[in-house]
């Protein structure tokens, strides 16, 4: 049996249980020292890893506890507080019984009659709270939650109003009918409203970076690891060129790049990765302009290349084909495998930014670059919001990269490319995986006058798996 000493030094078994209950405190007065259990960060960080099968970054995990974290807040049931439930139906019993009160003492047939109103009536009037409730959240703070949060409470409004709307057509009184009109008519089309708008709002970021570095560095300290967690590379470029390499991917980020490369992507499909912002692709440093020569040697190439939806995302593939830096005088064929506007406009459960830095990089968008897109596009675009690579989870982004890479090879499986620099949508590529993209659109690249761009139609069937 161990002794106390043993049990209590730093690595004793008693230390680590101590330290496995206060690493993290859910009644935390204080969110930067982080309002959530052990568990909760434990459980985030297994999410996120997929079972401790794949590497992650920091962004990505600040993305997974936020999303959890405003899906426990949510408005409709769990969010209402005891106290304010108790005091509206005792509020409502008080004016009920109140209003019933000359039938209690006068009409005794009519007092268990009265009970049932105003019990009815508490409940309708604690629904009615509910209701105003949500929509106050839904209408003034929709940055404050994510959009499970968004969605269920607008199928609370719809089901709420509805159910109002109903009472009004059933009760006999006139009171009742016009008081459940009204809510349940507003209820209603506020469900609606934000049931259309839910997936298209923005969502301010809750977990700073300087919070999270202090909560990882609690977390190893107290013993344990974060293995598959990434180390910050910084904003240096990153290439990884093996031997005889068939296919190069371009991330707009060097973290999306380290995160390719740390699971495997170079060894699975004998590809090179490159990564480098949009500001760094016109003028690249010198390891990537050597890369980029090795990569013009060869006489097949496959390029693929991951963006964000944003400005700096969208003019991404339109620089790389018509810089002589990159591949404007040469015919290797670019695959878009990245975000687009349109993408977020189809599905939900994207976790949008809204930036004043975004909105500047947008509207200095080239002419040639805002005409491939659509005026809803552009108009999201300049307003600064944006979607990042790092919200998605490293499963999805790895399926969004090998899922591209075995469609190219696939004949049928991508339009294919047309001389000029033009670009074909991919309409045939509609058999990839729940959670991977379809390849956007396929370019090849083989006039040296090639200057602004290149010309595309909005795909039609472009979108984000769920």
């Amino acid at each position: 049996m161990n002794t106390k000493e043993e049990r209590t030094e730093p690595q004793g078994q008693y230390h680590q249980r101590k330290q496995r209950l206060t690493v993290f405190n859910p009644r935390e007065r204080d969110p930067g020292r982080g309002q959530f259990s052990d568990r909760f960060f434990a459980s985030s960080l297994t999410l996120l890893s997929d079972g401790d099968r794949f590497f992650f970054t920091r962004e990505q995990l600040a993305y997974v506890l936020e999303k959890r974290l405003k899906s426990r807040q949510f408005p409709v049931f769990a969010g209402t507080s005891i106290l304010a439930s108790v005091g509206t139906l005792a509020v409502g019993a008080a004016g009920l019984l109140l209003a019933f009160g000359i039938f209690i003492f006068t009409v005794d047939r009519l007092f268990w009659f009265a009970i049932a109103i105003a019990i009815a009536s508490c409940i309708l009037l604690n629904v009615f709270y509910r209701i105003l409730r949500v929509g106050i959240r839904l209408s003034f703070s929709p940055e404050r939650t994510n959009h499970a949060v968004r969605q269920g409470g607008a199928a609370a409004l719809l089901l709420s109003g509805s159910a109002l709307l109903l009472v009004a057509l059933l009760a006999p009184a006139l009171l009742i009918k016009i008081t459940c009109g009204i809510i349940g008519a507003i209820g209603l089309g506020s469900g609606i409203w934000n049931l259309r708008r839910a997936r298209l709002f923005h969502q301010s970021p809750d977990v700073d970076a300087t919070n999270l570095a202090e909560w990882l560095e609690r977390w190893q300290e107290a013993g344990y690891g974060c293995e598959k967690l990434l180390p910050p590379g910084g904003n240096e470029a990153i290439v990884n060129l093996p031997v005889h390499c068939t296919r190069v991917v371009i991330c707009d980020s060097p973290d999306t790049a380290h995160l390719l490369i740390a699971n495997g992507i170079c060894r699975d499909f004998n590809c090179a990765v490159i990564g480098l912002s949009a500001e760094e692709l016109l003028q690249p440093p010198a390891s990537v302009k050597e890369a980029i020569l090795d990569l013009k040697c060869m006489s097949e190439l496959s390029v693929f290349v991951l963006h964000d939806a944003s400005g700096n995302g969208v003019k991404y593939v339109p620089s790389l084909c018509s810089n002589l830096t990159w591949f404007s005088d040469t015919s290797f064929i670019i695959y878009d495998l990245g975000l687009l506007p349109r993408q977020i406009f189809k599905r939900g459960h994207f976790t949008i930014r809204k930036s004043s830095a975004a909105a500047e990089s947008a509207q200095r968008l080239t002419e040639t670059v805002r005409k491939e897109l659509a005026n809803s596009e552009l108009a999201w675009l300049d307003a600064g919001y944006h979607v990042e690579l790092a919200s998605l989870m490293p499963r999805r982004l790895l399926q969004i990269v090998s899922q591209g890479i075995k469609n190219s090879a696939v004949p049928s499986g991508i339009a294919a490319p047309i001389r000029g620099g033009e670009v074909r949508s991919n309409q045939s590529s509609g058999n990839l995986s729940a959670d991977a993209f379809e390849m956007n659109d396929s370019v090849r690249c083989d006039r040296p006058e090639a200057s602004d761009g290149v010309q595309s139609e909005a795909p039609a069937t472009d979108e984000l798996g769920t």
